[in-house]
């Protein structure tokens, strides 16, 4: 995966984007459609001198807005009649792979202060929340060799940077790093952005689509 400067910064644009959202929940029970054309009709957007750059339907009867900067935020949660709270947002995760076992041997602090070391990181939050252990052939083709691989979460700024690296030096190897997107994906209808646990859909079939269970499947070859 190689990933342009460009196309970093439009990431990061976005993810700036992102968080300039509220999540808008009425007072009195009431349809999101309702909500969202009472705040329409309610909230003056024009006096507060403001741009939305979002206006959508949300679940469990609330209404998705979003905002340009911090201030509008602001703004909008000091409205009447409605409670507006802030998604919790996820901070941003590399995986780096292809690292040795006598690496993956360490603990976690041990390990990320390898990496701050090796390659001259000045990152203060930056942790460890995933481990990765699988076999790979050797470069002989001869026999498997065990290599790991971590997630690491960082802020936004040291994501950017850890990016244009393309590369970590961990150990005596050079190991190649990516962008880690965490994606919802539901094991009943396997559908994406959400769970199987808040999923109102037929239970589909991962074999062959079908509506059954994929235990009672006789299917020879997968469909999905």
């Amino acid at each position: 995966l190689i990933r342009t400067v460009k196309e970093i910064k439009d990431d990061t644009a976005c993810k700036r984007e992102i968080k300039m959202m509220l999540i808008v929940k009425p007072k009195m029970q009431q349809e999101s459609e309702t909500t969202k054309k009472l705040i329409k009709e309610k909230v003056d957007i024009k006096s507060m001198a403001m741009g939305i750059t979002k206006l959508r339907k949300g679940s469990n009867e609330t209404v998705i807005m979003g905002c340009d900067t911090g201030d509008e935020m602001k703004k909008l949660k000091e409205t009447e009649n409605y409670n507006m709270k802030e998604p919790p947002q996820s901070r941003s995760k590399i995986k780096i792979i292809n690292i040795d076992m006598e690496e993956m041997n360490l603990d976690d602090n041990e390990l990320v202060n390898i990496i701050k070391k090796q390659n001259k990181i000045d990152a203060v939050n930056m942790c460890i929340v995933k481990r990765i252990i699988k076999e790979k052939k050797n470069q002989s083709g001869r026999g498997e060799m065990e290599v790991g691989s971590v997630i690491i979460e960082l802020d936004e700024k040291m994501h950017e940077l850890m990016l244009k690296k393309a590369k970590l030096s961990i150990g005596c190897k050079k190991c190649p790093i990516f962008d880690h997107i965490s994606v919802k994906r539901c094991f009943k209808c396997w559908g994406y952005y959400h769970i199987a646990k808040n999923c109102k859909r037929d239970e589909t079939c991962h074999k062959c689509a079908g509506n059954h269970n994929s235990i009672d499947c006789t299917a020879t070859k997968k469909k999905l």
